[in-house]
């Protein structure tokens, strides 16, 4: 049936399909494939990667947005840069968003439109995307390393960042990774459609929010998870985890908190960190599927530490495992490895001692000085692991 429509409308068509979508489509027939394959269109460029690309978007929260005293100024919202994959020599300009300070100043006339496209001089997308950083050498000066565009409203700012994605998910190239920062709930709620419209992501984004989502299912249930995530944090101050973590950092509401740390998908994060770890019980801990865990204070008794040590010696752990666990109390590491066989077992002193589970898999437990915090590391070379040992209870101590 394709087969009879023109070139241009095949190009339209696939233009909108993800990249899986254009792969089982070009094996059809040779003229699809050659309509497909053509780097010179939307469909080529992706499926060709020929840009391969890592997306970075953060917003920033403005503190004056409730407070009605103050006066009208401009200021920062978002910023968009993308780091091309193909070349990482090529130093692209980020993109600032810059906006009113609060809903009370962004009623737009023509005029005021006229002061924006003044002191920010609009540009296309196409425009934007094809310059390199020492192409702005006025902005250096200013010691930015972008562009920047005025805009009179909140959302008029997210709309042309959404474009933005938009042209770079379907027109430019391959998009890698995406990150995403500081998000409110009032700014995903701006964001979400963009995914949600056009199932455009397909790998794993890493996202960054300051407030718990206000529905966690519907949160969860975006398009933009449909593979998973790489790192997620929420956080109420300023403070980030490594790559390929989920972190909750939450220090006022413990029940949606709860909620998030009880849910599937974070559950079977691959790494989870949790400044507070109220969602980490007896019950619960069994059944996280991470490779990499941080609790502070999880509501959980050194009877279910007894229990988690004992499956880590009769299930297979395949993949390199990181447990840390800030018990806010005194541990004693003999009365926790009572379930384990002596022969799995050599303590190298009161607070070290060497595991091998059922399928010779090796692991070195520690106690900090306090003998409050407990590290359980995966051994892949004793000087790593002692290394990571000591790193790990340093940070838990701060």
């Amino acid at each position: 049936m394709l087969n009879g429509y023109p070139v241009e409308l095949l190009e339209a068509i696939f233009y909108y399909l993800p990249i899986s979508d254009l792969v089982e489509t070009a094996k059809v027939n040779r003229r699809l494939n050659a309509v497909i394959g053509n780097k010179n269109n939307r469909s080529g460029k992706r499926l060709s990667g020929k840009n391969r690309v890592s997306i970075f978007v953060h917003f920033y929260d403005n503190l004056y947005r409730n407070n009605s005293s103050h006066g009208m100024y401009f200021t920062h919202v978002a910023e968009l840069r993308h780091l091309e994959l193909n070349d990482p020599n090529i130093w692209r300009p980020k993109m600032l968003f810059i906006t009113t300070c609060c809903n009370r100043h962004n009623s737009l006339t023509s005029n005021y439109q006229e002061v924006l496209d003044n002191v920010w001089h609009p540009i296309t997308d196409e425009e934007f995307f094809r310059l390199n950083l020492e192409d702005i050498p006025n902005n250096n000066e200013l010691g930015l390393d972008g562009i920047e565009q005025g805009f009179w409203s909140k959302a008029a700012a997210i709309q042309r960042l959404k474009r933005m994605l938009f042209y770079l998910f379907m027109d430019y190239g391959v998009v890698s990774s995406i990150s995403i920062t500081n998000i409110t709930n009032e700014t995903w709620n701006m964001l979400c459609d963009i995914f949600e419209n056009h199932h455009m992501v397909r790998c794993k984004p890493s996202i960054n929010l300051t407030e718990i989502p206000k529905d966690i299912d519907k949160f969860f249930s975006s398009p933009l998870f449909l593979k998973g995530w790489s790192v997620m944090l929420i956080i109420y101050e300023a403070s980030y985890a490594g790559i390929d973590t989920l972190g909750i950092f939450d220090s006022e509401h413990d029940v949606p908190y709860y909620e998030l740390c009880a849910h599937p998908k974070v559950q079977t994060a691959q790494n989870l960190q949790l400044r507070k770890g109220i969602g980490i019980t007896d019950v619960s801990l069994p059944r996280l599927k991470c490779n990499t865990l941080y609790a502070k204070f999880p509501k959980m008794s050194k009877d279910g530490l007894k229990i988690f040590l004992k499956a880590i010696h009769d299930k297979r752990q395949g993949s390199v495992r990181s447990y840390l666990f800030d018990m806010g109390k005194f541990i004693d590491l003999y009365d926790i490895a009572c379930l384990l066989p002596e022969s799995s077992t050599k303590f190298v002193s009161d607070k070290e001692m060497d595991l091998v589970n059922k399928f010779n898999e090796q692991f070195v437990i520690r106690l900090s000085d306090s003998c409050c915090e407990l590290a359980i590391k995966s051994v892949r070379s004793s000087v790593t692991v002692q290394n990571d040992l000591n790193s790990s209870l340093r940070a838990l101590a701060l």
